[in-house]
This record gives C-alpha cells, structure tokens and sequence, in this order.
C-alpha cells in the first residue's frame, strides 16, 4: 500500500519559537493515522502546513505523490478537514448548510441530491436535514461538519480535534461513524482520534516530550489486552522517540 502522505524533516519557526522541529513521518492509503501531542507540540502547525495554508521553513512534504511546492492548489483539493470549531451557520437547516457549501464545488441538482443521500445515510443523520444546526447536539453537529468535508470526495481527510467538548454518549456515536468511514473513504488522517473500541487499530505519531511519552502510550493502549497486542509498537515506539 503506498503513501499518501510522506512528511521529511519538517520544521516550522515562528521568531524564536520552534513549533515543528525536524519530524517526519508517512501515511498510507486508506489508513486511520492518530497524530497525538501535548499542547504547543506542534500538531496544528504541521496540519497547516500540509493543508497549504502555511508555508514551511524545511523539509518536504509530498501528497499524493506531489510535492506541496508548486502544487499547492492541486493539493488543497484533494484535502477536507473539518477543525474543532465548527463551520456550520447555526440559522440554516442540515441540507441548506451542506448545499450551499457544494455549490461551491459546482456540485448542484441531482448530483448534489445523490450525494447527500449517500453522506446522510453514511453519517446517520437522514432524520435531521430539515433540522436548523442550532438545534444540534454537538455529535450531530460534528457529523454534519465531516459530511460537508465530503461533499466532494476528498483523498485525504482531517479531523482536528474531533472529540473536544462532546458528551460520553457524542463521542462514542463519532467514534462508531468514523469507523464506517474507515470503510468507506480512501484515504484518512485523524489528528488527535484516540480509538478505544474499534475492532483494527490506528497507527499513530507521537510528538510528546519524553516525561509525557509513557503516559501518552498508557492511554493509547488503554487495556491490558491491547498493550499485550502491541507490545511491539509501544517499545518501537519508546525507541523511535529519541528521534522526535
């Protein structure tokens, strides 16, 4: 399975501050990729920039086999992230929020009706179209937000954040509908997702200090059964850490 993604020796400064020191790392198609990190690690700038959105100082960085110099409307395109704060106009309806953002895409008529029959029945929220978003719990209104950066059916998609202020209930209701996305979309990078009861693993990317590092793979590795199963990529990882 190729890359999709393949970060080398990034970094990013901001005056004396260092926010992406050096990293590197690679995600393949069709992977569910967790990119963890304390605050201030430097997960969001490293996101920026491989969305385009903010140039690098060093380092590569190629999707989809193009390089993000010189490409990087091409490659914009090929990206949906969907960040912590939502996008959605609270005054409009499910449907009117998700055609408005298609348009945008040139996606109108029957083709937008198709996809949005394909994304609500993916995401479960047929029963809420006519809903204002407003009116949404916080899980739906996130659902909604990953549905409009499907609309037109990204390669890669982000999620920043994606659990950040949900209820219990929310979460594991995202965590249900990301996994029928696994399936369903060709390419993921899930930012800061910690899966706990899904039937496959992510892999993951640890940018934590070392006196976090142990903690960080606790919490990944959240039972015993899962810690016995990956003892390997917990010690690959210990070890890989040195280099981070």
């Amino acid at each position: 399975m190729r890359n999709i993604i393949e970060i080398e020796h990034l970094s990013k400064s901001f005056g004396d501050v260092k926010a992406v020191q050096d990293i590197s790392f690679q995600v393949k198609e069709g992977e569910l990729f967790a990119f963890l990190g304390v605050n201030g690690a430097g997960k969001s700038t490293t996101i920026s920039i491989i969305c385009g959105q903010l140039k690098k100082d060093a380092g590569t960085v190629t999707i989809d086999r193009q390089s993000l110099d010189g490409n990087t409307d091409a490659i914009k395109n090929e990206i949906g992230v969907v960040f912590q704060d939502s996008a959605l106009d609270k005054a409009l309806t499910v449907r009117d929020n998700l055609q408005s953002r298609a348009a945008l895409y040139g996606i109108t008529g029957d083709v937008f009706k198709k996809r949005l029959a394909e994304l609500a029945k993916l995401l479960e929220f047929e029963g809420l179209l006519k809903r204002p978003v407003g009116k949404l719990s916080g899980g739906q209104r996130r659902r909604i937000d990953i549905a409009r950066e499907l609309l037109n059916e990204p390669k890669i998609l982000i999620l920043d954040e994606p659990t950040t202020g949900l209820h219990a209930a929310d979460v594991h209701k995202l965590i249900d509908v990301l996994q029928q996305l696994v399936d369903a979309i060709k390419d993921n990078l899930v930012p800061r997702l910690i899966r706990r009861s899904y039937g496959s693993f992510p892999s993951f990317w640890a940018m934590v200090p070392d006196e976090y590092l142990e903690d960080a793979l606790k919490f990944v590795y959240n039972t015993p059964e899962l810690q016995e199963e990956y003892a390997g990529t917990i010690e690959k990882a210990r070890s890989f850490h040195d280099n981070v």
